[in-house]
């Protein structure tokens, strides 16, 4: 998609799977996720051009900033509509309006306030985006309001969030891992860095300062799934041949000794797992195996261990969830048919 005067790609719900997409010198969002769509999409570019933007970006009201990915669950962000806004994106290459060899600080003020985020995440949304670039931008990931901040299951982060909030587990997961990102030191942030640090950026309200330092925490992460962040100076020649929206031939590949030819790690990440293929590619969705269907009651296997799993009734109704398991107990369900949801993907269960 070329000069779209708005989204270049956005989903309102569904399951739709998607490759190969190109975002070129869009308005508004790259890519724009809304009401509980949660396919998988691997293989995709977005290229930012600083001479074309959102031009409600100073409205006072309703003003709309251009975003790489924007996530939504619903307008209002309420819990009660489901289901959540929860899909995948993988090896995708984000480059902001912040040219190579340029800082944010130099740019116009125009450009400062009509381009923001690789990622803004929010209205109760659980986008997950790993294994990609991003280079280039105001900040990298927004996680905005306590909805979001709350889906991310960090530890710090929801040590600050009001006690006995409710919580749906069947799906909620926000994840940002495994990703290079680029240019940080000369981002933007706020005075003390209360609410933006260059790297990350969480929404005005009371308690940002806190939230700011657990969601950089996420952000940072360690062992194998920490994103790689600054290995290199932001300068041309230092990761991609020729990534400039400018240039007459632009060239999105790696140079030599570039961090992205290090490549992602899929078979350590518990969300991206079930895409593997046995060249260690994300190409295709892959359900974990559930035995044994039909079954009376007992201990159910999933073939493998997932990162979460749901039981739910023909209604809907969540019965049982859990984490980080290869099997769960069954709670005495009656005859009937339920399904499982394992790591996003559902399955029908016959209990005989």
């Amino acid at each position: 998609m070329s000069f779209s005067g708005d989204d270049s790609f956005e989903w309102f719900g569904g399951t739709v799977n998607s490759t190969h997409l190109i975002s070129w010198k869009t308005t508004d969002d790259d890519f724009d996720t809304d009401n509980g769509f949660n396919g998988l999409n691997q293989f995709g570019i977005g290229v930012r051009d600083s001479s074309y933007y959102d031009l409600t970006y100073n409205a006072a009201s309703g003003a709309s900033t251009s975003e790489g990915f924007e996530s939504d669950n619903e307008a209002t962000g309420t819990a009660s509509v489901k289901p959540y806004t929860s899909a995948i994106f993988s090896n995708y290459t984000m480059i902001g309006a912040i040219p190579v060899g340029s800082t944010y600080a130099n740019a116009s003020s125009t450009v400062k306030a009509a381009f923001r985020r690789g990622a803004r995440i929010r209205r109760n949304s659980s986008l997950r985006i790993v294994n990609s670039i991003f280079m280039g931008y105001r900040n990298f990931v927004m996680i905005d309001g306590d909805s979001s901040v709350r889906n991310t299951n960090h530890p710090a982060a929801l040590a600050l969030l009001t006690p006995n909030s409710a919580v749906d587990l069947q799906t909620k997961q926000v994840s940002f891992a495994n990703n290079l990102i680029l240019n940080t030191s000369a981002a933007y942030t706020t005075a003390g860095d209360t609410t933006a640090n260059g790297l990350a950026e969480v929404a005005r309200a009371a308690g940002c300062n806190d939230k700011l330092t657990a969601i950089t925490s996420w952000v940072r992460q360690t062992g194998d799934l920490a994103n790689n962040i600054d290995p290199v100076a932001f300068t041309a020649g230092t990761v991609l041949v020729e990534p400039l929206a400018s240039s007459v031939t632009p060239n999105f590949r790696p140079v030599a000794g570039s961090p992205a030819l290090i490549g992602g790690n899929f078979r350590n990440n518990p969300i991206l797992y079930n895409l593997c293929t046995d060249a260690s590619e994300v190409e295709k969705a892959q359900f974990a195996p559930i035995y044994p269907n039909p079954i009376t009651n007992g201990t159910l296997f999933f073939g493998r261990s997932v990162a979460s799993y749901g039981i739910f009734d023909i209604s809907g109704k969540l019965l049982q969830y859990g984490f980080e398991t290869d099997h769960v107990i069954l709670s005495d369900l009656a005859k009937g048919m339920y399904f499982v949801k394992l790591d996003g993907k559902m399955q029908k269960l016959v209990v005989q």
